[in-house]
């Protein structure tokens, strides 16, 4: 067998092979070098490479030792002319040279560009599995704010619905209260002839023959609390706006008080009502259903623009 020119037995490889290892076994016995830390050292370090780098590192290597094996026949270009590989390397021409460096070149090139595309799917899939987990976290963080955010919504909705409760409250016994102090101002006497005239006590009272007294405000002041007050007044209030909406033309106005503006005050208090009214929730629409807001409202303002509230006659009252 003639390997690099060397015309070998295939005994004498074999035993050649067996001094080499014998020699590598003594130098590692006497420490003139020290292969295992060696080794692993380099194991260590090849093992933090990534894998694609280590299949390009492994298929060099493969590449070179099938390059260095084949390289070591001789080849025969005629019968007699017989010569090592790269002896005829060496001996060829310059060109020739190129293209088989080329050829080795051209192959290891090929060999890493592949390496080099694997390497970049294997980045591009982690970013995009990067990117993947990052639209989740975002999603994670959307639905967080979205979820801070009703609750803001809701605690501004709360805190908004307990603003307009105690508004509600504090209007409500302005009302009644007004009611009470300002309820000789809203009395007025009628001389109606002919008219059925419902009577309620403390609200539309028959002072005499044809003579009517209506109490707007009633004449007592109303028991409870704000809401009952209003609640009891609005069950006895609608005689008055029965009256006042079949008012007779020929009906004669006894008394009308002089402060008159004392009825439009009370009223504007009501009116502070109405303009929430949108922004309220459904107990207090409710609870103002309960008190028949809206017919006391229209009561007071039908009383305040009658004809017989533009006149002066301030008889005294009993």
């Amino acid at each position: 067998m003639s390997w690099y020119g060397l015309n070998l037995e295939v005994a004498a490889a074999v035993q050649l092979s067996l001094y080499l290892v014998l020699v590598l076994l003594l130098l590692w016995f006497f420490k003139v070098i020290e292969p295992k830390v060696v080794f692993h050292a380099l194991l260590d370090r090849f093992k933090e490479v990534d894998p694609h780098i280590k299949v390009g590192v492994w298929s060099t290597v493969a590449v070179l030792m099938v390059v260095f094996l084949v390289s070591g026949f001789e080849h025969c270009s005629l019968p007699d002319n017989c010569s090592n590989k790269v002896v005829g390397l060496l001996k060829a021409p310059a060109n020739e040279v190129g293209d088989a460096l080329a050829g080795i070149a051209g192959a290891l090139a090929f060999l890493w560009i592949i390496v080099t595309v694997m390497m970049q799917s294997k980045e591009l899939a982690s970013q995009r599995e990067e990117l993947r987990l990052t639209r989740r976290e975002s999603k994670k963080m959307a639905a967080a704010l979205e979820a801070q955010a009703e609750i803001f919504r809701d605690e501004q909705r709360q805190r908004k619905e307990d603003r307009l409760r105690a508004f509600i409250d504090e209007q409500l016994k302005l009302v009644v209260d007004k009611m009470h102090f300002y309820r000789k101002s809203a009395i007025v006497r009628l001389r109606m002839i002919g008219q059925d005239v419902e009577i309620v006590e403390g609200f539309v009272e028959k002072k005499g023959a044809n003579l009517y007294r209506i109490n707007l405000f009633g004449k007592e002041k109303l028991e409870g609390d704000a809401d009952e007050s209003l609640q009891l007044y609005s069950m006895n209030v609608s005689p008055i706006l029965f009256l006042l909406d079949d008012l007779p033309d020929d009906y004669v106005e006894v008394y009308t008080p002089r402060n008159k503006l004392r009825v439009a005050e009370v009223i504007s208090e009501l009116e502070k009502i109405e303009e929430v009214i949108p922004e309220l929730d459904a107990s207090q629409l409710s609870r103002l259903n309960r008190i028949r807001f809206a017919r006391i409202l229209k009561t007071w303002r039908t009383f305040y623009t009658a004809p017989f509230w533009m006149g002066d006659n301030n008889a005294p009252t009993d």
